[in-house]
């Protein structure tokens, strides 16, 4: 029991369409402040350069953002995609219980096959 895990893929699903979403949002907002700042830069004075500097920084923190969802995404997709890759969930959407030593076996198990058939294929 201490080895079981208990997985909504369902809820996994939703917080990758969310990070997905504020990706886009991101992406949004950074073409924006680049239409801001050409329109900026078409004018001179102290507070077009504050607005200027105030870009600036904006996309700083966007890049920033950006990078966090990236390694967010990254990391929801590849857990989601490495834990069913050879066993589907029966329903996304419920609590799976998992056993851990069960799905360290079974790669073991699928490692094994792939490495020998691999090296058999390759004596022919």
């Amino acid at each position: 029991m201490k080895r079981d895990l208990q997985i909504n893929y369902g809820v996994l699903d939703d917080i990758i369409g969310e990070l997905r979403a504020y990706k886009c949002a991101l992406e949004k907002m950074d073409d924006s402040l680049n239409k801001v700042s050409t329109f900026v830069q078409t004018n001179e004075g102290k507070s077009v350069e504050a607005w200027d500097q105030n870009i600036n920084t904006s996309k700083e923190k966007i890049a920033n953002y950006e990078t966090q969802i990236n390694d967010l995404l990254s990391l929801f997709e590849n857990y989601v995609t490495d834990t069913t890759r050879y066993i589907s969930p029966i329903s996304r959407n419920t609590m799976m219980r998992v056993d851990r030593n069960d799905i360290w076996a079974n790669l073991k198990q699928i490692e094994g096959g792939i490495t020998n058939n691999v090296f058999k294929a390759l004596n022919k």
